[in-house]
């Protein structure tokens, strides 16, 4: 049985943060972008059936991250890691009213190969075409571009809100207060909360680049894809996301939760189709980098 977690001031869960000099998002990007990020490589990769070794690829990204598998061999079952209490995820109330139907989390590293200056750029766009409609994002993650991101000019409808990575609990509690997450990666990250915000019941915003995001994400249905180096297509996610209204974004949400769900061995004694389960595990092996 789930209950509601409510934060009693949301604006208050969050630390305050300095505000360096303005500075345009994608001139700092390109001048902080790591030498290792190699585009030219993912952009003829991207698209790429995956070989023999795909599958063996989606388990050893598990093994590093925050993922494991069970059952009596590798590749039986994905399930969520022991290291993080999903139950908290799962008991946030499904349903949000404004303005948190619509607030948008990003959660992760705050650096170019994660997206956010693109994400950001395309909201300051959105913002602007919409004056009348209210955007809020709430980042919360560190990395080199949290001052570049702080700094930017944004329209008076367009809302930002700078945090740490909290605690698990604290995480739930937050993710509660948000309508929707946005994964707008470049690349594959080797973290990625994915996982506990959709169930926390929040639709994904999701880059195409993203393994986990291909696997559980499913459009319109659970979240919008996009390819984050495609200004329109992700123009064309965020304008979905934020005119779904919030009853049926409460629809997607179930969905969101249900798709994790199944990734969990029964944790709360309902049947699982193994079926379901075993198409989780066939998409992340059909989805996997060669």
């Amino acid at each position: 049985m789930s209950f509601p977690i409510k934060a009693s001031n949301f604006v208050t869960a969050f630390e305050a943060s300095s505000q360096p000099d303005k500075t345009s998002v994608r001139e700092s990007m390109l001048e902080s972008e790591p030498a290792q990020f190699d585009t030219t490589r993912k952009e003829r990769d991207f698209g790429r059936k995956p070989g023999p070794g795909g599958l063996r690829a989606v388990w050893q990204l598990f093994r590093r991250g925050r993922y494991g598998h069970v059952g009596p061999s590798p590749g039986n079952v994905v399930a969520l890691s022991e290291s993080v209490d999903h139950r908290a995820f799962m008991n946030c109330q499904l349903s949000r009213a404004e303005p948190d139907a619509h607030r948008i989390a990003y959660v992760g590293e705050l650096t170019p190969r994660g997206g956010a200056a693109e994400f950001l750029s395309t909201a300051i766009a959105w913002a602007e075409a919409t004056p009348g409609v209210p955007v809020e994002i709430v980042w919360l993650g560190e990395g080199d571009l949290l001052g570049i991101l702080q700094a930017q000019p944004t329209p008076a409808n367009l809302k930002q809100t700078f945090a740490r990575i909290p605690s698990s609990n604290r995480l739930a509690t937050m993710l509660a207060r948000c309508g929707l997450l946005v994964i707008p990666n470049l690349t594959d990250l080797p973290f990625c909360w994915i996982t506990e915000a959709m169930a926390a019941g929040l639709p994904v915003l999701g880059s195409t680049r993203d393994i986990q995001v291909r696997a559980l994400v499913e459009q319109r249905e659970t979240g919008w894809l996009f390819d984050p180096l495609r200004e329109n297509e992700m123009f064309s996610a965020l304008n979905a996301a934020l005119t779904t209204t919030a009853a049926q974004l409460d629809e997607m949400r179930a969905a969101a939760r249900a798709r994790i769900r199944v990734l969990h061995d029964e944790p709360s004694g309902e049947s699982v189709s193994r079926t379901i389960r075993e198409k989780v595990t066939r998409t992340l092996a059909d989805k996997a980098p060669a």
